[in-house]
């Protein structure tokens, strides 16, 4: 499951962003080809700043 971009506001000019991908970790099999199995993504974590000038 992917995560989607959560935004909270800290002031009227910053911005936080999150993210969260696989927060459990969990393992799948998301493709099966001719070069054998592909797993999913692993567990994934990000944030950032959106600031307005």
């Amino acid at each position: 499951m992917r995560g989607k971009w959560e935004e909270f506001s800290l002031d009227m000019l910053i911005t936080l962003a999150i993210r969260a991908d696989n927060v459990f970790n969990e393992q799948k099999i998301t493709h099966r080809g001719a070069d054998g199995a592909r797993g999913n993504a692993p567990r994934w974590f990000s944030a950032g700043l959106k600031l307005k000038f």
